[in-house]
């Protein structure tokens, strides 16, 4: 277990070096820590969870959510930390966005969609990125509630075991490291 904290502690410097300013440096960490926390939270609800109940189908449509927490990672970790904000709030909220739309609104998504437009206004500087991202995040959430409205979603209605209790979770973590930067 002692070797365990220093390397979550490295996690969560990925992208940050002795040049990054101490306000990049900050909300970079908070990237990297509501990745890392979202990443442990989908392994331990889809391959835990779902997997035991063989609910291998609702593993296969949580993938590009899982994919949208490692690409900031990567780009992190690569030093492309402003480029990791933007990737993190499109690509999160395409992947809430079309997961909306496959299996229902039942899965109280909007946890989610409400904590990308906390993360807009915390991580993105420029007043004109924040109202062009808060409104694309908008049209991901609506686009699809206004369509399951009106139709069955694509994959018809389901409820994904466990998800309410993470995303919850989640949420209140990711807002709790905001508060405390």
């Amino acid at each position: 277990m002692l070797k365990f904290t220093p390397n979550i502690k490295n996690f969560s410097l990925l992208g940050v070096n002795k040049a990054t300013k101490d306000q990049d440096r900050v909300k970079t960490e908070i990237v990297n820590n509501l990745c890392l926390i979202a990443m442990i939270g989908w392994v331990f609800n889809n391959l835990v969870i779902n997997f035991l109940d063989g609910k291998y189908f609702d593993i296969l449509v949580a993938v590009p959510l899982f994919i949208s927490f490692f690409l900031p990672l990567y780009l992190n970790k690569v030093n492309k930390t402003h480029l990791s904000r933007l990737v993190l709030i499109l690509s999160v909220s395409i992947s809430l966005g079309s997961m909306y739309m496959a299996v229902g609104p039942r899965n109280y998504y909007e946890f989610l969609f409400i904590l990308l437009f906390i993360l807009i206004l915390y991580l993105i500087d420029e007043r004109r990125a924040q109202v062009i991202l808060a409104f694309f995040v908008f049209l991901t959430w609506a686009i699809p509630y206004v369509y399951t409205k009106n139709y069955e979603p694509i994959l018809g209605y389901s409820q994904k075991s466990g998800v309410v209790e993470v995303v919850f979770l989640c949420s209140m973590i990711a807002i709790y490291l905001i508060s405390k930067k």
